[in-house]
């Protein structure tokens, strides 16, 4: 319902009030005085005065006559559209106190002023110039006509502006299960539910369903689970199980132990059956290009599909299928799966860039590999994804859940953008993992493993995360390999922090990697192990020598040196200073590539740590930051 008041609203010394999902359309709002006041979702068609209230926060809000702030400190504004024409969206009498960031503006030239002198989009953080087009603010109606201009924009991906989420609770229903494909030896399976579920299919060759292959710990309304290993020309059976709510991952044993006391429902479907095909066909490559026509075969170039998702929907065990230059700008959910000898692959045109992208942060997920066996993702690029309600678990370039025998290679990884973007990989309970020859920069955090037995990362580089964890998590006896890697430490500001989290010392195999810290490795808690932090000496007390790490300057083309921080540093006097030189970290506004990343330093490059050079032989790339990788 929509709520809209004719008047004026004034507080007065208040604290600790909310205003949320509001319209005002009166003659203004006034709010003297007090702390921790908060206007959320409101509308306002009336001027905004605040005096001397110190707290206040003002997020994702739509004003048309402007924000005037005397004498507050502790400000918050993000997240609001000023639809400013005339005059100045946001005056202040003095220098602010506080954060203002990831707003939108109609003028460009009179963002905010301080005591009188006008600012324009240049001054302001992550904000833009977008022109809302409102129903009718004048009776306190706020709904955008080109909302899609402003979807995904704000600090956390959601909307910028007033947006409504309303939960309504549903009977539990699976819907619509169905045989997507079927081959000599495989079926793909898909079903939907009326809420976020964990599903799983029970099957077998009878009605009865003795077997089963489930995913715990993908909450989703849409399903799909794939059985392999079928034997040709026989009938099966299947049914799908649906349970509310879905478990989840938690690092911490008490979170974990609380998850699984919750109330759970569960339902199963009617048994359905299928028969698998007699013989396979042969393998087939499929060509997909930004100017191609789902409509076609996609069988040729000059017959391409459109879309990725789509040939992620046709092409199933044994085909290739082949991505030519260009952004696609979708979440791919691989709807088939592979087969063992037979498997499924996503690559691109040798020579050529394909970039799934996120709509500027407005999508939440890359490729989705969900239930699937025996696939290959080779050479792809990834970037301006966001991050949605529940990052850990449903955001990331590359998702995987379930399944096994999945290989991600030679794919990139850029969460450069004005904001929070998830991780590289998210994966869960996929048994003989293996990823190679990656990159990957600025994830909210590193690439999360979760229960993957047999996972192997190697030759890869994790640059600059914001916090930067690589989580390796499991059972006692899920051991992974993480080897010949370089991990370069993450933001300042969080510099602190550890940058591999393990399960236990005994999932750890042999392994040598390269890491680059802003500080001594004797003073940083480099490790942590469930909820311990630790030093690398008391790592290696207690785990011996499983695990071996070179503390030292990878030399990498794009960085010459990290800037330096100790833990007695003063944080914000050093990233004043040294502005320049950690802008230049991430080097904003440039193209990076691979090549960016390989190591000159010649003993990780004898001693094989980093990036592979001989395996991006059919890459093109421009010249590098500076001097290139010895040859191995």
């Amino acid at each position: 319902d929509r709520i809209a008041i004719n008047g004026s609203e004034k507080k007065k010394k208040s604290s600790h009030v909310i205003l949320e999902r509001l319209n005002f359309i009166g003659s203004g709002v006034k709010i003297d005085g007090g702390d921790n006041i908060r206007l959320s979702n409101c509308g306002f068609n009336v001027p905004v005065v605040v005096s001397k209230a110190d707290g206040f926060t003002l997020e994702h809000c739509a004003l048309v006559r402007g924000l005037e702030l005397k004498g507050c400190k502790g400000v918050l504004v993000r997240d609001n559209i000023f639809d400013n024409h005339e005059n100045s969206a946001i005056a202040l009498d003095g220098p602010l106190e506080g954060y203002i960031a990831w707003n939108s503006f109609s003028n460009p030239e009179q963002c905010r002023s301080t005591a009188g002198k006008v600012a324009g989009l240049g001054a302001e953080l992550y904000s833009a110039v977008l022109r809302p087009e409102f129903t009718d603010p004048g009776k306190g109606i706020f709904t955008l006509r080109n909302d899609h201009f402003f979807n995904g924009a704000s600090s956390l991906g959601m909307p910028l502006g007033p947006y409504r989420r309303v939960r309504v609770a549903k009977a539990l229903k699976i819907v619509d299960p169905q045989v997507l494909a079927v081959s000599a030896t495989t079926a793909d399976l898909e079903w939907r539910t009326t809420g976020d579920c964990t599903t799983e299919i029970l099957w077998g060759d009878t009605s009865a369903c003795t077997n089963k292959k489930e995913l715990i710990y993908w909450p989703d309304t849409f399903h799909t689970i794939s059985l392999t290993g079928l034997r040709p020309g026989k009938k099966y059976y299947f049914k799908a199980a649906a349970t509310m709510p879905g478990y989840e991952i938690h690092a911490n044993p008490e979170a974990e132990a609380l998850d699984l006391q919750k109330v759970r429902v569960r339902i199963v479907s009617e048994p359905l059956e299928f028969v698998t095909l007699e013989k396979n066909p042969a393998p087939a490559t499929c060509y997909v290009a930004t100017n191609g026509n789902n409509s076609s075969s996609g069988l040729s170039p000059r017959e391409a599909w459109r879309t990725v998702s789509h040939a992620a929907r046709r092409a199933g065990p044994g085909d290739t299928v082949i991505i030519g230059g260009g952004n696609y700008e979708e979440t791919v959910r691989v709807r088939r799966t592979g087969d063992k000898e037979l498997p499924l692959k996503f690559t691109c045109v040798p020579g050529e860039k394909a970039w799934i992208k996120g709509r500027k942060r407005a999508l939440f997920q890359g490729i989705n590999i969900i239930g699937k066996e025996n696939v290959i993702v080779d050479g792809l690029y990834l970037h301006d994804f966001g991050i949605g309600e529940i990052y850990a678990n449903l955001s990331g370039g590359i998702n995987i859940n379930g399944g096994r025998d999945i290989t991600i290679k030679r794919c990139f990884y850029d969460g450069r953008t004005q904001s929070y973007t998830p991780g590289f990989i998210n994966a869960c309970a996929s048994s003989n993992l293996l990823v190679k020859n990656c990159f990957c920069t600025r994830g909210f955090s590193g690439p999360h493993f979760s229960f993957c037995p047999g996972l192997r990362v190697e030759n890869s580089v994790f640059y600059i995360n914001q916090i930067g964890l690589i989580m390796l998590l499991g059972h006692s006896n899920d051991v992974f390999t993480f080897n010949n890697n370089i991990v370069v430490d993450n933001i300042i500001n969080k510099s602190m922090q550890p940058l591999l989290m393990i399960g236990d010392f005994n999932q750890v195999m042999p392994g040598t990697n390269c890491v680059y810290l802003r500080n001594s490795e004797k003073e940083r808690q480099v490790m942590r192990v469930r909820m311990e932090k630790m030093t690398w000496d008391d790592f290696k007390k207690s785990a011996g020598n499983r695990l071996e790490l070179i503390f030292a300057n990878p030399r990498l083309p794009a960085l010459k040196e990290l800037v330096p921080f100790k833990l007695e540093d003063d944080l914000h006097k050093t990233m004043a200073e040294r502005s320049k030189d950690l802008a230049s970290e991430h080097a904003p506004g440039k193209a990076l590539d691979f090549n960016d990343f390989f190591t000159a330093s010649e003993e990780l490059a004898k001693r094989g740590i980093g990036l592979q050079p001989e395996a991006f032989r059919d890459f093109k790339f421009g010249a590098p930051s500076a001097s290139s990788a010895p040859k191995r």
